[in-house]
C-alpha cells in the first residue's frame, strides 16, 4: 500500500512496535487469559511456549506476525515471561532455530482466533474505503487510520507495504535452504530470488561505499592529519627560536629606521649585526623558509603531501571502484565524478607520463597545484599520485554530502530518489493538490495566511491593556501575559453542588455491576476482552 501521505513516523509504527508499551498497554495486549494459556500450555519447551506467546500477542498488539519474532522491546518479553513462569528468557533465542516453527504457530493462532489474510477480504475492504470516500469526502490519512480499525475489528492481519514485504522476502531468501524454496510456486521463488539477489546487491555496495568511507577518514585523512599534527609539534620550538632570532634583528631595523635619517646600508647592518650575527640571521631565514608554508598555500598543504605518499593504499581499490558501483551525482559533483572515472586509467602502469591534457584542471585548486603541478615541469607534466588524491578527497567529500551517490546502495543513494518528477509529478499532482486542499501555486495560499496573521495581529494589538490584563512584549518581541485570577463561584451553584452530592447514592462499581446482572440475564455475556480475549466470568456468581 503507498504511504506517501503518512509521515515517517507513521509510516515506521505502522505494523510494528513503535517503542516501548506502556504498563496499561502490556495489562490489555500482553495479558495471558486461561484461553491463551490453554493454547500456549501444547508446546514443549520454554522456548516454544514463550516463542508462541509472543507471536500471539504481538499479533494481537500490532495487527500482524513480524517477520523476526523477537524484534519486540525486552519488556515484552520480560512481561510474558513472568506469567509463564520462564526464568531463562534467554532461550527465546532458540525459538528461531527452526524458521518452519514459526509459521506453524502462526497458522495455528489464526485458527483459534479466526485470524484472516488481507488477501481473504480485499475486496470487501476495497468496496469499504470506497463507500467511504465517497460519503464522507475524507483524506487518505483518515480514511488509512480508520481502515486499519476496520481491518483490526474485523480480525484480518494487516497487509505489509511493497518494501517492507521486499525485505521480508530477502530476510526469508537469506535463511531457507534450495529443499524450504523448492516447496514454494514458480512465482513466489522468483519472487524470493529476485528479493535476495536485490538485497545482496544494495548490502554489497553499502559495505564497500563504508570501507571507503572508513579508509579515508581513519587510515589516509586521519593519519596524514595527525602525523601533520605531530611534525608541527615537534617543529614548534625550532620555529619559535628561529622565529625570536628574526623578531630581534626586524626589531633593529625598525628602530634605526625610525627617524627617518638617512643611513647607509653598512650602518644598517652595523647596528643589526650588533644585536644578532649574520650568521645566526642566515640560519634562521632558511629554517623558518624550511618549515613555514609559501604565503600562497593553504594550512592543508603538508597533510595533502602526505596524502599523496599513501596512494598504494587504494589504487587497486580505485581501479576497480567506478566500474563495479554504478555512481550518479548532481550538477555541483558531475564534474569530480567524471574525473574519477578516469583514474583507473591515470593509474594503469602502462601510462609512464600524465599531462595536463589528462586531468580536469579546473579541479585542482589551493595547495593541490603546489603538488600535482610539480616546479620546473612548466605545467607539462603532473604528480599522478597528487592528482588521485586531489579527485579522491573531492569525491569522498561530495559522497558524505550525497551529491555523489550509488543508486544500488541503501544508505548511500539519492536522497531525492523518493521524489516525483516529470510524468509521474504530473498525473499525481492534480489529486495530491485536490486531496491536501492545496493551490497549485503557493503564492495565493501564502498571501491568505499572512493576510489572517496580520489581522489577529492587530485585533490583538487593539485590545491590549483595554480589559483589564495586564500584558507586555519584551525587547526580544515576546508576550507576556499576567496570570488571570480565577472568577469567584456564585453561592447558588456551592449549594446546586452540595444537593446533587446528598442525592447520589453511595455505592461503589462492582456493586451497581452486581444489581444489573440480577436483573437483566445473561447480562455477563456482553463483556469482552479489551485484547480480544476470553473474558473470565466463568466462575462467576451474581447476587
Amino acid at each position: 500500500m503507498p504511504v506517501e501521505f503518512l509521515s515517517d513516523d507513521e509510516a515506521a509504527a505502522y505494523g510494528r512496535n513503535a517503542g516501548v508499551p506502556t504498563r496499561a498497554e502490556l495489562e490489555k495486549m500482553f495479558f495471558l487469559d486461561d484461553a491463551d494459556r490453554k493454547l500456549i500450555g501444547r508446546r514443549r519447551g520454554d522456548q516454544h511456549r514463550l516463542g508462541f506467546a509472543l507471536q500471539l500477542t504481538t499479533a494481537r498488539f500490532v495487527g500482524r506476525f513480524l517477520p523476526d519474532p523477537l524484534e519486540v522491546p525486552a519488556e515484552v518479553i520480560d512481561y510474558l515471561a513472568d506469567q509463564l513462569g520462564v526464568t531463562d528468557v534467554s532461550q527465546i533465542k532458540q525459538y528461531t532455530e527452526r524458521r518452519q516453527t514459526q509459521f506453524d504457530h502462526q497458522d495455528e493462532i489464526k485458527k483459534a482466533y479466526g485470524l484472516r489474510e488481507f488477501s481473504a477480504v480485499e475486496a470487501e475492504f476495497t468496496a469499504w474505503v470506497d463507500a467511504r470516500a465517497w460519503n464522507t469526502g475524507d483524506g487518505k490519512k483518515s480514511i488509512s487510520v480508520d481502515g486499519v480499525s476496520w481491518l483490526r475489528t474485523n480480525k484480518v492481519l494487516l497487509p505489509g507495504v511493497p518494501h517492507r514485504r521486499m525485505v521480508d522476502l530477502a530476510r526469508y531468501g537469506m535463511t531457507a535452504t534450495a529443499t524450504t524454496l523448492r516447496r514454494h510456486g514458480p512465482s513466489r521463488q522468483l519472487a524470493t530470488l529476485l528479493a535476495t539477489v536485490i538485497y545482496l546487491e544494495g548490502k554489497s555496495v553499502d559495505d564497500c561505499l563504508d570501507l571507503l568511507d572508513l579508509l579515508m577518514t581513519t587510515e589516509l585523512i586521519g593519519k596524514a592529519e595527525t602525523a601533520t599534527d605531530k611534525e608541527r609539534a615537534r617543529q614548534h620550538p625550532k620555529l619559535a627560536r628561529h622565529s625570536a632570532t628574526l623578531a630581534v634583528a626586524v626589531e633593529t631595523l625598525l628602530e634605526v629606521t625610525e627617524y627617518g635619517e638617512e643611513l647607509r646600508l653598512e650602518q644598517v647592518w652595523e647596528a643589526i649585526d650588533a644585536m644578532v650575527p649574520r650568521r645566526e640571521l642566515k640560519e634562521a631565514v632558511a629554517a623558518v623558509t624550511g618549515m613555514v608554508p609559501p604565503p600562497d598555500a593553504d594550512a592543508d598543504g603538508q597533510m595533502r603531501a602526505l596524502l599523496a605518499e599513501r596512494i598504494a593504499t587504494v589504487s587497486g581499490f580505485l581501479k576497480t571502484l567506478t566500474a563495479v558501483i554504478e555512481f550518479g551525482a548532481n550538477a555541483e559533483a558531475q564534474r569530480v565524478l567524471a574525473a574519477m572515472k578516469t583514474l583507473p586509467r591515470l593509474l594503469d602502469g602502462r601510462k609512464k607520463k600524465v599531462t595536463e591534457d589528462d586531468i580536469d584542471v579546473a579541479l585542482v585548486t589551493g595547495s593541490w597545484r603546489r603538488l600535482v603541478f610539480r616546479a620546473g615541469s612548466h605545467g607539462s607534466t603532473v604528480d599522478k599520485n597528487a592528482y588521485t588524491m586531489c579527485v579522491l578527497t573531492q569525491f569522498h567529500r561530495h559522497l558524505k554530502r550525497r551529491d555523489v551517490y550509488a543508486e544500488a546502495s541503501a544508505r548511500w543513494r539519492d536522497p531525492r530518489g523518493q521524489l516525483l518528477d516529470g510524468a509521474d509529478w504530473a498525473a499525481a499532482k492534480g489529486p495530491a493538490l485536490t486531496d491536501l486542499q492545496l493551490p497549485e501555486h503557493p503564492e495565493t495560499l501564502l498571501a491568505e495566511h499572512a493576510l489572517v496573521l496580520h489581522l489577529a495581529l492587530r485585533d490583538v494589538a487593539a485590545r491590549l491593556g483595554t480589559e483589564g490584563v495586564d500584558v507586555t512584549v519584551d525587547q526580544e518581541g515576546r508576550l507576556h501575559v499576567a496570570r488571570l485570577q480565577a472568577m469567584p463561584e456564585p453561592p447558588s451553584l456551592v449549594d446546586l453542588r452540595k444537593r446533587v452530592a446528598g442525592m447520589l447514592p453511595r455505592v461503589d462499581l462492582p456493586e451497581l455491576l452486581l444489581e444489573v446482572m440480577g436483573r437483566v440475564p445473561a447480562f455477563e455475556a456482553a463483556f469482552t476482552s479489551v485484547a480480544g480475549g476470553v473474558s473470565k466470568l466463568a466462575d462467576f456468581t451474581s447476587r
